[in-house]
């Protein structure tokens, strides 16, 4: 009886299972969807929020305490939600704190008095009191009050078509401008030269550390047949002129006595004859103490140090006739390519694309700097002095 009952039994279990399944899936699924209506609910109301707080500050009396709170509560959301895509959510909270600096300047500017202000009717009626004692006493006080009004109306007339005639004047300039093809001096701003000061004023070359950038850069031939790495190493500081010094235990890691055969024939820098040898014996090098260090590969991962690089005069520079967003999401564009440019030097030196590189960089957007962890060679080329 129990041999007929057993293949039911079994039966019911895999069915049971599969039904469990089943409701798992459909409940990451539903899950999934929540999320992701979740995450269009708060773009909407991104969108509504920011519009009714720009609303509320441009009124006549502006309510600047209302707007703010619905920009602060808006951010506390934003900075607690995990529906958005990472890089999204951090757009909206760059643009929700600048928002809230804008509206406060936008109610500043709604509350400053304005020559249309009417004053208040009881100072009316105190000034007409005053303008019929003065009358009696005067009798033609009336027509010089009248004549200075006039006088002031004119004035302020022709201020503001001056002002018209040059804010035309000075679009016409921007529109013959924009017509002539940009020259080298007109693409960076006068004070550019202040401006980069800020990257990389910490990172300062010697004149030796100046030496040995020179030299890596040029172009040598080499043809070493059965020389031992002492003679190669000898050969390299008298032809390049530069200090080069070997850690022992660098060798020893890897393996490396002096007397090592080298064999290698090319031509190219300096820079790449040294790797190319360096890397068939398992070493690499480091700038370090005004001289160019050899050591195992390990030690020489190890050698980096952490600079920061001013790039907000590079990031900010949009166009403001673009709206803001779309302006802040420019700025980050560049800030992406700027990063891709340098990481694009030495790939393989970046953790990104080599697990074991020491090579991090970040942007730290309350200073807008780079944060490079690097070697001391790559921060050289870096600053450029």
């Amino acid at each position: 009886m129990s041999r007929i009952w057993l293949p039911a039994v079994l039966l019911l279990a895999s069915l049971s299972a599969g039904l469990m399944m089943a409701d798992d899936r459909s409940l990451l699924d539903d899950v999934k969807a929540r999320r992701k209506v979740e995450a269009e609910r708060l773009e909407a109301d991104f969108k509504e929020v920011r519009a009714a707080a720009y609303k509320l500050v441009r009124s006549d009396d502006p309510k600047l305490a209302e707007a703010t709170e619905k920009l602060q509560d808006l951010l506390s959301r934003l900075q607690k939600d995990d529906t958005l895509d990472a890089k999204r959510r951090e757009v909206l909270i760059v643009t929700l704190k600048w928002d809230l600096e804008r509206v406060k300047e936008i109610a500043g500017e709604r509350r400053r008095p304005s020559r249309n202000d009417s004053p208040p009717p009881s100072v009316v009626k105190r000034d007409v009191q005053r303008s019929d004692d003065s009358e009696r006493r005067d009798p033609y006080k009336g027509a010089k009050d009248v004549i200075e009004q006039r006088k002031g109306s004119l004035k302020d007339s022709r201020d503001a078509r001056e002002a018209r005639k040059d804010g035309f004047n000075k679009v016409l300039r921007e529109v013959d401008k924009s017509a002539v093809p940009a020259t080298e001096a007109d693409r960076f701003p006068r004070d550019w030269i202040e401006r980069t000061r800020k990257r990389g004023s910490a990172v300062k070359m010697t004149a030796k550390e100046r030496a040995i950038m020179t030299a890596l850069n040029k172009t040598i031939s080499v043809d070493f047949d059965k020389m031992t790495f002492n003679e190669v190493i000898d050969w390299l500081k008298k032809e390049t002129g530069i200090e080069i010094a070997v850690d022992r235990r660098g060798l020893e890691e890897a393996s490396v006595t002096y007397e090592t055969q080298i064999k290698l024939k090319m031509k190219a820098s300096t820079r790449n004859v040294i790797r190319r040898l360096l890397a068939d014996l398992g070493l690499a090098y480091y700038i370090k103490d005004e001289a160019l260090q050899v050591t195992s590969l390990e030690r020489a991962r190890k050698e980096t140090t952490i600079r920061t690089y001013y790039v907000g005069d590079l990031a900010m520079v949009t166009d403001t006739r673009i709206p803001y967003d779309l302006s802040r999401l420019q700025a980050i564009q560049t800030i992406n390519t700027i990063i891709s440019s340098i990481k694009a030097i030495e790939p393989q030196s970046w953790q990104d694309n080599n697990a074991e590189a020491q090579g991090t960089i970040a942007f730290d957007p309350v200073r807008m700097t780079l944060i490079i962890r690097q070697t001391a060679e790559f921060h050289f080329m870096m600053s450029g002095k």
